[in-house]
This record gives structure tokens, sequence and C-alpha cells, in this order.
């Protein structure tokens, strides 16, 4: 009885007992061998207790993008779990093909991504700093595996709900902890705690509207009206966290989001009404020193405003001297941090961001890098965006119609973001963007040419 509901909820069937026993020692053995604290070796257990089975590797695919929305301010020794698991998704679900002989699915977008890889291993013979080279390969390799994970799951509607549930816990989660930290005084830019060593809040927020059309699945897929409503309460409760870190750059993105999405609708009064709910509930609860913060952006010789004045144009300086293969994955910003006299809370005394994505990836990899960056990008937002013009023709289901919207929305707001933000380029959540554009694209491809 038990038994079946598991292989019925989960789709896991338990087959040899023994097999367990012998995965949990070894989930012990290595939780010992890498960690000391308990919690993280119960979490390590149960990672690959329930994931490095090929039975199911959805198992730690969900686990993995759970991880995504809350990873940022959990402890840096955190960090190799959630590597963990994804490494563990990654090829318990190769395996999984491999064994039971299943086709892997590769596309443009995917091709694009491994050369991107190995350029930047290539690019480890003129890097300066080796070590910070191979933490930025290592990330990127495991985005490409990420995305690869999310191309070779099925394009049904059992994928997407998978999505949409992990990454609406993984924003709850951020909702609570966000609440937590204001309802202790803990000020949010120092929601540096909350961001952990990224100290990134724009961060924050943008991660928050990416959240909002996985929210927008889970509300519309489930049938009690009890948990739609928690579901709203939560997402009220990260808009107001957001205003903590007074980001100028997620507010402005925020109302961005929605116009964009207002331009898909034929019923744009309902979304301009709902912008401004949204203006009146920002105007109401956000900090009184919010609007000091915008108000700083009218004098660009300030401190504040010194990546415009200061830091772009040297970085665009550093470009040309290294047009075409860079400094080396992760050192651009190392020389950058050598040419550039800026106040130090600007920069760290060994690094200095461009504050600028793109210019950020064209001083690490150069052009070369930085082509293969945006064909990755645009090429699955492209099929997506195709698929929702040609819905009179072909019968895409309203939810998914009106998610793809909001999914194109999220994408075309976060490349505005990455113009004025740095340190984005290993963001997980975009990858993850790019893999459901592929999925929603398939599910249509007799709509469009998919490249």
């Amino acid at each position: 009885m038990i038994k079946d509901k598991i292989v019925n909820k989960l789709g896991w069937d338990i087959k040899d007992k023994y097999f367990i026993i012998i995965l949990l020692c070894s989930s012990i053995l290595i939780g010992v061998l890498f960690s000391t604290s308990p919690i993280i070796l119960i979490i390590i257990i149960l990672v690959l207790a329930l994931g490095i089975s090929f039975l199911n590797p959805d198992i730690s695919l969900f686990l993995f993008i759970a991880s995504i929305p809350i990873e940022f301010f959990l402890k840096d020794n955190f960090s190799l779990v959630i590597k963990l698991t994804g490494a563990i998704a990654f090829l318990s679900k190769l395996l999984q093909l491999i064994i039971f002989k299943r086709r892997i699915k590769w596309d443009i977008p995917l091709i694009l991504m491994i050369a991107y890889v190995f350029w930047a291993f290539v690019s480890f013979f003129w890097s300066q700093d080796r070590t910070r080279a191979f933490t930025f390969f290592t990330s990127y390799a495991l985005l490409t595996g990420l995305y690869f994970l999310i191309i070779n799951q099925e394009y049904s509607d059992k994928t997407i709900k998978l999505i949409s549930y992990a990454l609406s816990l993984g924003g709850i989660c951020l909702a609570i902890s966000g609440i937590y930290q204001i309802v202790n005084n803990t000020y949010f830019l120092n929601i540096r705690r909350v961001v952990g060593a990224t100290n990134d809040q724009n961060y924050y927020f943008m991660l928050s509207i990416s959240l909002f059309p996985f929210f927008y699945y889970v509300i519309n897929k489930v049938k009690k009206n009890y948990i739609k409503f928690i579901i709203s309460l939560f997402i009220i409760l990260l808009l107001y966290t957001d205003l903590y870190t007074k980001s100028r750059a997620g507010l402005i993105t925020l109302f961005l989001f929605g116009l964009i999405y207002m331009l898909f609708q034929k019923h744009k009064k309902r979304i301009l009404l709902l912008l401004f709910a949204i203006a009146l509930f920002v105007l109401v609860f956000a900090p009184i020193d919010y609007w000091d913060r915008f108000a700083s952006m009218k004098d660009l010789s300030s401190d504040d405003m010194n990546r415009v004045t200061l830091i772009w144009p040297q970085a665009i300086k550093a470009f040309f001297q290294r047009p075409i293969n860079g400094y080396g994955i992760g050192n651009g910003e190392i020389y950058l941090r050598e040419i550039t006299s800026v106040p130090l809370y600007l920069a760290s005394s060994y690094v200095l961001s461009a504050h600028n994505v793109y210019l950020g990836i064209t001083l690490d990899l150069g052009i070369i890098g930085l082509f293969l960056y945006l064909g990755f990008i645009i090429l699955p937002t492209r099929n997506l965006f195709l698929t929702i013009i040609n819905k009179n023709r072909y019968k895409i289901p309203r939810i998914e119609y009106y998610f793809s919207i909001l999914v194109i929305s999220v994408i075309i707001s976060y490349l505005f973001y990455i113009f004025q933000g740095g340190g984005m380029e290993t963001r997980k959540i975009l990858w993850l963007f790019m893999g459901i554009c592929t999925i929603m694209s398939y599910r249509n491809k007799s709509a469009i040419k998919i490249v």
C-alpha cells in the first residue's frame, strides 16, 4: 500500500532494499568526508539517498531547482550541498538516458553553451588567477548541466509542474527569510546577509520578479482555494521584502516587467490597474530613504553613480586592449580593479565588477564569449516568442499561453537588468528560463521552426 503510493506520487519504484541501504551508507561516508556539521550531513544524506538513484532523477532535479531561490541566503557551507545536488541530478539523468537507451536531446543553444564552457576552459592559459578562473568554469559547467537536464525532461505538463512547484517552494522560503530579517531589524542593505557571499540586493529583487510565472502556474493548477490564498499572501510578503532591499534597478525592472506583459494582452486595463495597485503598495510600504537613492541618480558625479562616470569607460577601454579573447574567465574584474580607482564600498581590494554583464563577459572572454553567451539566450527566447504569436493557429492551452508570456516578459526584463548590473553571469535562474523556453517551444513545435 505504502509502496504503491510512493510509485503513484513520485514515480519511484523501490525495487531493491539492499541498494537503498548501500546508498545510505555511502551517503553517510561522503557526508562525513565533506562536512563536520550535523545539519549539512543530514542534507547530504537526503540529497544522495533520494537523488542518485537513476530510477527517478526528477527528485534530485526538484531539490536542485527548489534550492535556486534560497541558495544565496544560506551560509557558504551549503553551496557545496547545492552544487552536489545539481551534479547528482545531472549524473542520475545521464545514467538513466544511457541505461534505458533513450535518445539524448541536443539543440543549438546547448551546443553554444558547451562551446562557451570550452572557451572558458581555454582561457585558463592567459588567466592571471587560475583558482578564480576554475571557480567560474565549474559554475558554467554546472549551469550547462542544468540546461541539459531541463531539455531532456518530458515536454509535458508534468515537467512544467515540477519546475513551478519547486520554485514556488523556494520562493516561499525566500519570503520567510526576508520577513524574519525585517522583524529582527536586520538592515537589508544588509540583505547582504540574505544574499550571502554575493552581496547583491538587486538580485534578490530580480529573483522575486522571476518567480511570478511559477506562482501564476501553481495558483492556476491547484484546486483548493486556501492554497491559492497562501501563495498569494507569500507573493505580497515577497514584494514587501523587496522594498527593503532599496534596489532602484529592481523596482524599475518590476514595472518594466508589467509593461512588457501588458503589451501581449488584449485587456490592457486590468494590467494597468494591477500596476497602479503595485505602485500604491510601494508608496505606502517602501522605506522613506528608498526615494533618496533615486534622488541621488541626478548627480552623475556622485560616488553612487560612479559605475556610469568611471567604471564603464574604464571597462570599455580595457576591453579594446583585448577585444578577441579577453583576460580569462573571472579575471576581467581583477584587471579592471588594477586600472580603476573607486571607493572601497564599490569594489573589494582584489576585484571590481563592471556593473554590466555584457561588459563583464567581454572583459573575461572577449567578443567570442559574448557572441556565444547571447546566442544561447536569444535562440530559445526567439523560439518561445514565435510560439506565442502563433497561438491563434495552434491550440496552446490558456494557462500555458499566459505562463509563456510571463516567461518572455521576465527574460526581456532580465536582459535590461543585466545591462546595469554585474555579477549576474552565473545565476542559475536565467539558464532555467532558457530550458523552459525550449520545453514550451517543443510542446508546440508545429508552430515554429525550432533552432
